[in-house]
């Protein structure tokens, strides 16, 4: 395929994805979301997020149309917005189009971990994994950091843009569809969200079941390391900071960033401050560790890097039933995430209307493993009863196979949508 087939490509993706940004729904969930996030209770949100399975039904990287990485990017991006309008949730669709930016030597992007701009060696020192021979299939860490004096090997990342790179993804995007619509780079730091809340990547570094062992038997060293890589992580945000790369785009929540508190997320350019910002941490690392380790090993030092922001939405995969004491040491907390293995009742007694409850219903009961609408209805019901008086987002997510039917998505958000509309907190 040629440069005229990602011009063709785009241009007809890029025409229905402003169609639909434009319609007047958008505005009507952006008000929602504000007050949502507000805490000005309103009908329960739904957001259907993160498509694990979208190689299932969808173009997966060997099938898109587009041939240049970059186009490739806004080619996926596009068709996710318009299966979001498709399937009717509570997704809001923008007039725009964001793109990473590359980062610069010495980082080396590693695409076949997972993402076209994930760097491997942030730290220093490589990122290993094993990987499954199965496409999609699991794998198990392969530590770096075997031996304690190896923490000596890590250095502090710095943020650096590779321009040159970044100029040729932005100009391979813009020539082709800006005229339609503004083209973004994502000039945001290398670390943040998930490697950004430190346990992702120091897991990956040391190996899971070792951070665990040294909890007890290494607590000063781990200490130290925490320490070095939240300090690393505060100072790579505040070089991003300077460098006046921030943006209104650099927000994430794991849902929707619109708030009144805050400026809506824009396409303009113009910098901002960590203080005008959301941003997410987790700690899905310690999901089986007690509420006293996590906090002294993992909340603590997320608390120190969440602040630097406006707001924080924290949790991801772990139950924090028993660590939302916790977590409320979190001055800016504004969203908590109430997954399936958490006790919604005691979540909902503790959280009231101080914070966004973000509940994720169990994907595998509701849609994985067959749709029955009926089973999700009741399901929903039930959940919406046990955390009546709380500013509620269903936040359908970790959803890992849908069997090839994306019916049943769109079936699984008709039920979720008829049940919100009905329900009067």
């Amino acid at each position: 395929m040629s440069a005229k087939n990602d011009r063709d490509v785009l241009r007809k993706l890029a025409t229905q994805v402003m169609e639909i940004a434009n319609k007047p729904k958008q505005k009507e969930r952006r008000e929602l979301w504000r007050k949502l996030n507000s805490l000005k209770m309103v009908r329960p949100m739904v957001n259907v997020n993160g498509f694990m399975w979208w190689e299932e039904v969808y173009p997966s990287e060997e099938t898109l149309e587009c041939q240049h990485p970059a186009c490739r990017e806004a080619e996926i991006y596009f068709r996710q917005c318009i299966f979001h309008d498709w399937i009717g949730d509570d997704t809001v669709i923008e007039p725009w189009v964001v793109l990473r930016s590359v980062y610069g030597a010495p980082y080396k992007n590693t695409p076949e971990m997972g993402d076209l701009y994930w760097c491997s060696n942030t730290w220093g020192v490589e990122f290993k994994r094993k990987p499954s021979p199965e496409k999609r299939g699991a794998w198990v860490f392969d530590p770096v950091i075997v031996e304690l004096d190896d923490f000596k090997k890590m250095t502090k990342p710095v943020h650096i843009i590779d321009e040159e790179k970044t100029a040729e993804h932005f100009n391979a995007v813009n020539d082709l569809i800006g005229d339609i619509m503004p083209v973004i780079m994502d000039r945001g730091p290398m670390i943040r969200t998930y490697g950004g809340s430190i346990l992702h990547d120091l897991c990956l570094l040391r190996g899971l079941e070792q951070v665990y062992i040294d909890m007890i038997e290494n607590p000063e060293w781990l200490h130290e390391v925490l320490s070095f890589m939240t300090e690393s992580v505060r100072d790579l945000h505040a070089q991003a900071e300077a460098a006046g790369d921030l943006r209104l785009i650099n927000q994430f929540n794991q849902s929707m960033p619109y708030c009144e508190e805050l400026e809506d997320p824009s396409p303009d350019t113009k910098p901002v401050k960590r203080k005008e910002l959301w941003h997410f941490f987790e700690g899905q690392e310690f999901t089986c560790v007690s509420p006293e380790m996590t906090d002294e090993f993992a909340i603590r030092y997320h608390k120190i890097l969440a602040e630097e922001y406006a707001l924080c939405a924290y949790g991801c995969c772990e139950d924090l039933t028993n660590k939302i004491p916790y977590l409320k040491k979190i001055k800016n907390l504004r969203t908590v995430a109430v997954v399936p293995w958490a006790d919604i009742e005691k979540c909902a007694e503790q959280i009231q209307g101080d914070y966004v409850f973000s509940w994720r219903p169990d994907p595998s009961s509701t849609l994985c493993n067959g749709f029955d609408a009926d089973f999700l209805r009741k399901t929903l019901i039930d959940g919406l009863e046990k955390s009546r008086g709380c500013n509620v987002e269903i936040n359908l997510k970790d959803v890992h196979t849908i069997r090839k039917d994306i019916n049943a998505v769109k079936e699984w958000t008709r039920v979720a949508m008829e049940v919100v509309e009905n329900f009067y907190v």
